[in-house]
């Protein structure tokens, strides 16, 4: 009678307390079944890596967890010219492609991404932009929360913020991204 009594006096959570722990159990074991699924295949997600279409496929995942990722040859096309300007052999680069192509995410999120890790260049610095704020703010995000993941960080540790602003950021390296809209750049 005396354990009736303990158990009749013992407040339960309340149900919402008890959805919020299981969904942070849940989200507590994704990141560990990612934490392992990385580790066990590190080097072949970082030899996929060494191009960009190939981290492209490998970081989709992260950047838009709720899409399936498909693949175009217009991907290839700008992914091949992106790396062109990161070795050097092209200073002047114009992308013409209809929106929802993903201009902006290749060139605002994966690309400056991929040359801070996999490329092994996080020293360097991109300002971007676009006509209106909104847009700034996403892309900004995106990388933050791309170089910031789970993901990331197991495959190139060296790369750590030291500044996560909503818009701007910084690394270890002295490597930082700004983001402006148009109006505000002169």
């Amino acid at each position: 009678s005396s354990l009736n009594s303990k158990l009749s006096s013992a407040r339960l959570p309340d149900p919402a307390t008890i959805m919020r722990l299981i969904r942070q159990e849940r989200a507590r074991r994704e990141a560990e079944a990612e934490r392992e699924r990385v580790s066990r295949d590190a080097e072949r997600i970082r030899a996929r890596c060494q191009t960009l279409a190939g981290f492209v496929r490998e970081a989709w995942h992260v950047v838009e967890p709720s899409s399936q990722y498909v693949h175009g040859w217009h991907l290839d096309a700008v992914c091949a010219h992106l790396e062109a300007v990161t070795a050097g052999e092209v200073n002047r680069l114009l992308i013409n492609v209809p929106p929802g192509t993903m201009k902006s995410l290749l060139t605002s999120v994966l690309w400056p991404a991929w040359e801070w890790g996999p490329v092994g260049r996080p020293a360097l610095r991109y300002l971007t932009t676009s006509y209106a704020e909104g847009y700034v703010k996403r892309d900004s995000r995106r990388m933050r929360d791309l170089v910031q993941s789970e993901w990331y960080r197991s495959l190139w540790p060296e790369v750590e913020l030291v500044r996560a602003g909503e818009s701007s950021f910084a690394n270890t390296k002295t490597g930082f991204r700004e983001g402006k809209p148009f109006a505000s750049l002169t």
